[in-house]
C-alpha cells in the first residue's frame, strides 16, 4: 500500500511540474548568517507562471522575479490563455521598466491584474502618465 500510494504522489507532482514552466535567471542576493557576518552568495531565481483554466476564464500566477526576458514566454501563455486572461502578481517580488510598460499595455487592452503590490500599481500608473 505505501508503494501504491508513492506512486500516485510522484505521477500527480509529475503532471504538475508538466504544466509549470519555469524561467530562470541569475543574480546576486546579500544573505546574511550571523548578526554581525554578511556574505554574498550567488544563487538561481526564477519566475514560475502556473495557469488555472476555469470554463473560458485563464489565471496566470506569476511568482517570483520578473525581467524583460520573461516576456516572451507571457506573452506566449496569454495568447494560449483565450480571450479573457487573468495575470495574478501577489507573489512576484521585482520588476523591471519593461515589465511595468508590458504589464500597462495588458490593462489597456483589458487582461485584468489582481493581487499586484501597491509599488507596481503606482510605477504602472506613472508609466501610463508618460504616454
Amino acid at each position: 500500500m505505501l508503494q501504491a500510494e508513492f506512486s500516485a504522489n510522484a505521477e500527480t507532482a509529475a503532471r504538475a511540474k508538466a504544466r509549470t514552466p519555469v524561467i530562470q535567471g541569475e543574480f546576486q542576493v546579500a544573505l546574511s548568517v550571523q548578526p554581525k557576518c554578511a556574505t554574498l552568495e550567488k544563487t538561481y531565481m526564477t519566475l514560475r507562471i502556473e495557469k488555472d483554466l476555469n470554463g473560458q476564464r485563464a489565471t496566470i500566477r506569476l511568482i517570483g522575479r520578473m525581467q524583460r526576458e520573461h516576456l516572451e514566454e507571457l506573452k506566449a501563455q496569454i495568447k494560449a490563455g483565450g480571450a479573457s486572461v487573468t495575470l495574478d502578481l501577489n507573489e512576484v517580488r521585482l520588476v523591471d521598466v519593461d515589465v511595468i510598460r508590458f504589464l500597462a499595455t495588458c490593462q489597456t487592452e483589458g487582461i485584468s491584474l489582481v493581487h499586484c503590490s501597491r509599488y507596481i500599481y503606482n510605477w504602472i500608473a506613472k508609466e501610463k502618465g508618460r504616454e
